[in-house]
């Protein structure tokens, strides 16, 4: 059995923006309550191999791996623990309006989740609209204003 969840929210910024808010992994936990901390393992850019180390209210601490990083287009990571595996799906994509769509998915297998599917299903689904409305606020507020000059 799996779970697969997503969320899909339009940021007022441009996509080098909001990419720049959501491959700062560390500085997650001020966007967001859903995560407790995050450990960046290796020092550098964010790419395929790189870790860190998150906690989240209700779970224990896990190690994310990225295995697949499209620079300034979408990253995935996953992470391995007794009865579950997850894999993390994050993107950003030009809104059709201007700004940028950035969608969070989420997947989850393993016997965990065949018992607990119901329970993990619903905090799944707020920790997903928490991440992405703290991660709409963090790249509208840091956007760098239009400028406009009066001749």
């Amino acid at each position: 059995m799996s779970l697969d969840l997503a969320r899909t929210i339009h940021i007022d910024a441009e996509p080098d923006e909001v990419w720049r808010v959501l491959t700062d992994v560390e500085r997650w936990p001020e966007s967001t309550s859903s995560i407790s901390s995050v450990r960046r393992l290796e020092p550098g850019e964010l790419g395929i191999g790189s870790r860190a180390a998150i906690r989240q209210p209700r779970f224990p601490e896990v190690i994310w791996t990225v295995n697949r990083y499209v620079p300034g287009v979408e990253f995935a990571w996953e992470s391995e623990s007794p009865g579950i595996r997850s894999t993390g799906f994050h993107s950003v994509a030009p809104g059709v309006n201007g700004g940028t769509d950035l969608t969070l998915r989420i997947r989850q297998e393993g016997l965990f989740v065949l018992l607990f599917g119901w329970w993990l299903r619903g905090i799944d689904i707020r920790y997903l609209e928490m991440e992405a409305r703290g991660m709409k606020e963090k790249a509208e507020a840091d956007r760098v204003p239009a400028v406009s000059i009066a001749l």
